[in-house]
């Protein structure tokens, strides 16, 4: 903006602050004020000057107080109640002024006082402008009490204690103490503008002015206050200081007056001015109205919304005969009766008014009056009002929901477009009509109109008749109500056309789903095709609520799709189709047909006017077929057969229920799957079964051969030794000893053939069952075995150990062969250079019980060989005795109790 501009828009800011006048008078009282006092006496000048800056501090202050209910600007409060305490200071500085007779103990406590009340002047300001954007409300006792706090310890401090620090030293002028706190005070100021600047937004545009020009004043005059030296403190910069002081707060008072006193009122009277407008806006949009009948003078008024609702014109003067006009007459008698009422004893009145009857609307106004009392007691006047609550409030010609008026005896009154569009008819048509020609009620009339008369309203569902179209499905929510005299069923219905069907759909779909739940039972509990097919049909047609069920399987020699089970009530139908895959047959091409030549559903929502079903629409007509369906079965990796459906309605088959019967079919065919696994695991348990009677016996006449062959073979071997030995002592003398040596031969081949069969025996009655397991220790066991080896352990020099042996179900004797067998073993192979050291002990590993016997013997070299065989020898007889048969009754012993024998070994 050019500079002269500026200047301008400065200019006319001044003259919008202050008025010429105003401004020529200020001017004149500081030139007087100056000249008068000055040149007379300057202590006078002083006095006059610090007075009008009291006279102006208390002035705020009872400003404030007397308009703190109504300030909304809380920094208001704060300077106010400030400023009282502040124009103390500054009485008590004026006082203390060097001249004058009050203080006669000290010269110069007016500089400590005018320092005193600049701090708090200058953080009262800051303070303001800070709370002013806080949310917190001024409590202003609490604010009251710390301010006079404050006052009374500073005079103490300048009076009483004298501790406040020293402002003037007379011939040196002012203190550091006092130019420091000048500046610093200066800063205070500074900060403040700052603030106001951030907060401008919440001042009128004139009092941010005001305050920021004020606070800019009081910093120059602080700076004034920094220069002076006369030890009477009289020289020019005092005297500026005091003028630009006068200023200074002759601004903060206009400030409080314009914002605290003019404004407030101004704001008063707007705001109320505004809430009439909202009032009345409000009316207009909650279609209220307000009404006023002072019955001794007959006078009345009302509100603009009072003449609307009563279709009168603005302009027509309110008054008893127009509020009458508009109403029917019965109306208009009962209203009068009830305004007399209530002037009369003070009676309310409420009544439903009927004012008139527009083109496609039914009105109603609700009127409430209420009486108002003299001191006397007599009635002064009857306020009230009058609300519009006609059924075109609810929009109702325009909207969705069909609406139906019918009088006493049940003929339509009232129809909106929608209720026409519901029924079909034309409104001046639907006009004549009456609730029984078009099924509103499902009852009488009478005996319905009875029933809602008593209860006031009644919900309900009928089966509506169209002019045009089919019956339509709806819900009804009946009113009774009551006007002029005559009474009314106010009926809101609802098209559920939509409604049912989704709710056919769901429910449709849940019985699919229970149809798909009861195939699923039916394959697990099914035990033949048959029954599965069977089952699976008769589920269909009673939860799909099919027309007709049927599963045809494909007859691989003449390639037609025979029925094998049928349910629902096309049972002739279906037994007729006669379905060939030949080449060239039509019927081959049908639903049913393609389903099995392509593995993929058909389906059919137009049964009697599409091309595929065509063969089969004269048939299906008296069945009533609109829709068919044909999904396959598969066996073994190919299609095997089709599952059939049939509805009486077309469409029927969406993609959802397609999906779901699809997932039927599979089941069926999975149903087969297991009922082939079923069948195939019967055939090999049944040869498994066979083999194992064939191996048992097998086993029994083995064993049965092994202990008749070693006991018969006994005999022989028995014989030849005895007759061998009795050779021997006959004719042994006359024998060579070659034929000596071979007799011998002979006897010990026949007892090491015994020692075999013994051994075969004892092998073959390992496995025999005669003898149940028991609870045994294992501990008493092994020392049974001990027992039994006593001489061969004596002979050999052993030592046996045995620790700590659990308990086990087990055949003792065989256990007891066991412990025998293998420490019998030990002492065999042992080594004739070493003690032999035998040790039996036990240990818990994952789970299972691990017995080992340990010796120092020979030990086992490296071998493929199972010496666990039977007849299996690492070591030539002639070397270590033994038939080889030992420790395969071990390895039988311990297999018979569900163990594992093994050995672990390191030669030497």
């Amino acid at each position: 903006m050019p500079r002269t501009h500026k200047c301008l828009s400065g200019l006319s800011e001044i003259h919008e602050d202050f008025s010429r006048p105003e401004l020529a008078i200020i001017a004149l009282c500081l030139v007087a004020a100056h000249e008068t006092t000055h040149y007379y006496n300057y202590l006078l000048f002083h006095s006059v000057s610090e007075f009008f800056s009291v006279f102006i501090a208390i002035t705020v202050f009872l400003i404030t107080a007397n308009t703190a209910n109504i300030l909304k600007n809380q920094y208001i409060l704060v300077i106010g109640i400030s400023y009282l305490f502040i124009g103390i200071l500054d009485f008590l500085h004026t006082l203390s002024y060097e001249g004058m007779p009050i203080f006669t103990d000290y010269r110069y406590y007016a500089p400590q006082f005018w320092i005193a009340a600049r701090y708090m002047e200058s953080i009262s300001m800051l303070g303001a402008f800070i709370f002013l954007g806080s949310r917190w409300r001024v409590n202003v006792p609490l604010l009251s009490a710390g301010y006079a706090g404050v006052t009374v310890a500073l005079a103490a401090s300048i009076l009483i204690t004298k501790s406040f620090p020293v402002c003037f030293v007379p011939g040196h002028g002012l203190t550091l103490f006092k130019i420091a706190s000048e500046y610093i005070i200066c800063g205070i100021l500074a900060a403040s503008i700052l603030v106001l600047h951030l907060r401008r937004a919440m001042f009128d545009r004139r009092v941010y002015r005001l305050l920021q020009f004020s606070i800019i004043l009081m910093i120059g005059m602080e700076l004034c206050f920094t220069l002076y030296v006369s030890n009477t403190m009289s020289d020019l910069f005092n005297e500026v200081g005091h003028l630009v002081k006068i200023c200074a707060f002759y601004l903060i008072y206009k400030a409080v007056v314009v914002t605290g006193l003019r404004d407030p009122i101004a704001l008063l009277f707007s705001d109320l001015k505004a809430s009439e407008e909202s009032l009345r806006e409000a009316q207009r949009l909650a279609r209220l109205g307000r009404w006023e009948w002072q019955p001794a003078a007959d006078r009345w008024t009302w509100t603009g919304e009072v003449s609307r609702i009563l279709g009168l014109s603005v302009t027509e003067s309110p008054g008893l005969d127009a509020l009458l006009r508009p109403l029917q007459p019965p109306e208009r008698t009962r209203l009068r009766q009830s305004l007399d009422q209530a002037a009369a004893d003070g009676t309310p009145v409420t009544m439903m008014l009927h004012p008139g009857q527009g083109a496609g609307e039914v009105k109603f106004a609700e009127l409430r009056g209420e009486a108002q009392f003299n001191a006397d007691g007599r009635i002064h006047r009857i306020i009230g009002t009058l609300l519009d609550v006609s059924i075109n409030q609810f929009s109702i010609e325009r909207s969705e929901e069909a609406v139906f008026w019918l009088n006493g005896k049940g003929r339509f009154v009232y129809a909106n477009d929608s209720g026409c569009g519901l029924l079909g008819y034309p409104r001046d048509h639907l006009l004549r009509l009456s609730a029984p020609d078009v099924g509103l009620v499902g009852a009488p009339f009478d005996s319905h109109f009875a029933e809602l008369k008593r209860k006031g309203s009644l919900r309900f569902e009928a089966l509506l008749q169209r002019g045009e179209g089919g019956p339509v499905p709806a819900e009804i929510c009946a009113n009774h109500v009551t006007y002029a005299g005559d009474e009314y069923d106010i009926a809101f219905v609802r098209d559920m056309t939509q409604h049912k069907a989704a709710e056919a759909a769901l429910s449709h779909a849940s019985d699919i789903y229970a149809a798909l739940s009861h195939t699923n039972q039916a394959i697990i509990h099914s035990r033949n095709r048959q029954e599965l097919f069977a089952t699976v049909t008769e589920v269909a047609a009673r939860y799909g609520r099919f027309q007709g069920a049927w599963i045809g399987l494909l007859d691989d020699a003449t390639q037609e799709i025979r029925p094998v089970t049928i349910a629902g009530d096309c049972h002739e139908y279906i037994n007729q189709l006669n379905i060939s895959l030949a080449p060239g047959s039509p019927s081959g091409d049908g639903p049913a047909g393609r389903c099995v030549r392509f593995g993929q559903p058909q389906v059919i929502n137009d049964f009697l006017n599409d091309s595929i079903s065509a063969p089969w629409h004269r048939a299906g007509t008296p069945f009533g077929l609109k829709a068919a369906a044909a999904f396959p079965i598969t066996n073994q990796g190919r299609t095997i057969g089709v599952l059939g459906l049939y509805s009486d309605r077309p469409g029927f088959f969406t993609q959802d229920l397609i999906g779901l019967l699809t997932e039927m079919a599979g089941d069926i065919s999975f149903g087969l799957e297991r009922l082939d696994l079923l069948a195939e695991n019967e055939r090999q348990d049944a040869e498994l079964r066979a083999a194992v009677e064939r191996l048992t016996e097998s086993n029994s006449e083995l064993q049965r051969f092994a202990y008749v062959a070693a006991h018969d073979l006994q005999e022989p071997v028995r014989n030849i030794v005895s007759f061998t030995q009795l050779v021997e002592r006959h004719i042994g003398h006359t024998l060579s000893p070659d034929d000596r040596e071979n007799c011998d031969f002979i006897v010990s081949s026949a007892r090491r053939l015994s020692q075999l069969i013994n051994g075969l025996l004892a092998y073959s009655r390992i496995t025999a069952k005669d003898v149940p397991f028991s609870r045994v220790d294992l501990a008493q066991v092994c020392a049974g075995a001990i027992d039994n080896l006593r001489e061969a352990i004596t002979e050999s020099g052993a030592t046996v150990t045995v620790g700590p042996l659990p308990e086990a179900a087990a055949d003792t004797i065989q256990i007891t062969q066991l412990f025998q067998n293998l420490i019998g073993n030990a002492i065999k192979f042992r080594r004739p250079d070493t003690p032999l050291q035998v040790a039996v002990s036990a240990e818990r590993r994952n789970g299972e019980w691990v017995v080992t016997v340990t010796d120092n013997g020979i030990g086992i070299e490296e071998t493929d060989q199972d010496i666990f065989g039977l007849f299996r020898r690492l070591h030539p007889a002639s070397n270590f005795p033994g038939n080889g048969i030992g420790l395969a009754i071990c390895k039988r012993i311990v297999q018979r109790h569900g163990g594992r024998i093994w050995y672990e070994s390191r030669p030497g």
